[in-house]
């Protein structure tokens, strides 16, 4: 009998708890996410189709839906490249109820936080959204790619060039294209880094060749919102790109405040003429590194 007894007070719990679960009464809440379109496919920030939210209160909703907005962050941040150039980069999220009214709980920031980087802890392949998508999976690898024409690309570089204002940054921008497809931008980031290289089209030619992993970036193409200043065409040349297009010119630099023409003028002079005290010392001590890399049979050429 106590067998017996046993055996029915454990199915009984287990009834039990799935009655009471069944009385909990679970809302719909709608998920909606706002993405960056990549250049390729016209840019610009549009909204995701809708995906549905099943909760009993706001708070958890909200909860699942910062967690499905940090996993498609961690998703982005770990994507393969071969899809760079075609994948929406997440923006940000709304939440809205039955009512349609934005669902805003009183949810700490210390909760999101250790949310946010516990997800970004986790491979991606163990993830699994919160919502329940609505034929929209492998959106970004699905999407066709387009040409931009030359005017576009520019104008992206302008448009970077005038958000960076805005950011703290100087007025320049840069976009590198290889095959059609956009490799890296970059922006003016002086003052904001403390760094007197972080100009457009250096930062732009430092993402380039680290995302396709080589130092020569023959085949490439850069578009600048201004003609590069010398120490940037220097770096163009070194990158070996293909082609340059600017908007902009020195003298509309010099006009904002930029002086690129008076480098220009300084480095046709002779080096004693040339406002920069420059001296030459131990020229002939210095020639042991040239001899060491001539002799250096391993060594890469650039």
């Amino acid at each position: 009998m106590g067998l017996v007894m046993k055996t029915l007070v454990t199915f009984g719990a287990l009834f039990l708890m799935v009655g009471l679960a069944s009385c909990v009464k679970m809302k719909e809440y709608t998920y909606v996410e706002t993405v960056r379109r990549p250049l390729l496919l016209g840019g610009g920030e549009v909204e995701k189709e809708a995906e549905i939210i099943r909760a009993p209160d706001d708070s958890t909703a909200f909860v699942q839906a910062f967690e499905q907005y940090c996993i498609a962050l961690h998703v982005y941040d770990c994507m393969d490249e071969r899809f760079a150039g075609v994948r929406d980069e997440p923006v940000s999220f709304a939440l809205y109820n039955g009512k349609g009214e934005v669902v805003r709980p009183e949810v700490s920031l210390e909760t999101l936080d250790s949310m946010r980087n516990h997800i970004f802890s986790l491979p991606v392949d163990s993830l699994q959204p919160a919502t329940e998508t609505k034929g929209n999976e492998n959106r970004n690898e699905n999407l066709e790619r387009r040409t931009m024409t030359k005017e576009e690309l520019m104008r992206e570089a302008i448009r970077l060039s005038v958000e960076n204002v805005a950011q703290g940054g100087g007025p320049f921008g840069a976009v590198i294209v290889r095959d059609g497809e956009v490799v890296a931008t970059g922006v003016n980031r002086v003052t904001a880094s403390c760094d007197p290289t972080a100009h457009a089209e250096v930062s732009a030619i430092r993402a380039a060749a680290a995302r396709l992993g080589t130092f020569d970036l023959s085949g490439c193409e850069i578009y600048s919102s201004c003609e590069p200043c010398p120490m940037c065409l220097g770096a163009i040349y070194w990158a070996r790109l293909d082609r340059l297009y600017y908007a902009g010119d020195r003298n509309d630099a010099e006009r904002a405040g930029f002086d690129d023409s008076m480098i220009y003028r300084e480095i046709v002079l002779d080096p004693s003429e040339r406002q920069l005290h420059t001296e030459r010392l131990l020229g002939d001590e210095a020639l042991a590194a040239f001899e060491a890399w001539r002799a250096k049979e391993d060594r890469t050429d650039y």
